[in-house]
């Protein structure tokens, strides 16, 4: 091995441990509280080491944030694969996604995290963040497109458009449920089950009949 690539992998060994101690630490005092400073201690690293890896704190969620898309899109294949229509791989997307926030609730606010902030736009990790992103909605139009095709949803939907309001809508639904389930089930009566089931079939009865 030479020396460049030797330099190449103890600077990716680096940067994944950054980001390890950064996940602990989010884990223990939230994205609001944690500091440049905690990640550095847990890394044991010094302050002015870690910042020749990332520039902020915002700089590491937002890698965190890459790594975190790139495991849902390898959930959202893997839920696809096992499913022959569009509908059926669009409908597994959304319970995968469902699953993926109950299985890492941190994952998850890292993702939506991006939604918000856009850190520096000349950051080699925001720009891989947004490549997931887009690598993870291109799978969901891949699906909807799949879907018109086989004639399992309707043909005058907007793929792309589609897959935006798709992610919005669910990202919306869980956020409400991280917030408001124990009241939907106290003051409404309303399950979780029911109320995800209720929202996938209303899903369902637009992507068949859509029309303009």
């Amino acid at each position: 091995m030479g020396i460049t690539e030797r330099k190449e992998r103890e600077k990716k060994q680096r940067v994944d441990a950054i980001l390890e101690a950064a996940q602990h630490v989010l884990k223990q005092k939230g994205m609001e509280a944690a500091t440049v400073n905690d990640v550095a201690k847990q890394a044991e690293l010094g302050k002015g080491t870690l910042y020749l890896y990332f520039n902020s704190k915002e700089e590491i969620l937002v890698a965190l944030c890459s790594e975190a898309l790139e495991e849902l899109h390898d959930s959202f294949v893997k839920a696809a694969q096992k499913q022959k229509t569009g509908i059926e791989k669009v409908n597994a997307l959304g319970y995968a996604y469902f699953d993926f926030y109950k299985k890492y609730p941190l994952k998850f606010q890292l993702i939506n995290y991006l939604n918000h902030n856009t850190g520096n736009d000349d950051s080699v990790h925001l720009q891989s963040c947004l490549q997931s992103a887009q690598k993870t909605i291109g799978f969901m139009v891949h699906c909807l497109i799949q879907g018109m095709e086989d004639k399992s949803i309707s043909k005058h939907i907007d793929p792309l458009q589609t897959a935006l309001l798709l992610w919005s809508s669910s990202t919306g639904i869980i956020q409400t449920l991280s917030v408001h389930e124990e009241n939907l089930k106290k003051d409404f009566g309303i399950k979780t089950k029911s109320f995800t089931e209720y929202y996938f079939n209303m899903i369902n009865s637009m992507l068949k009949e859509y029309k303009p």
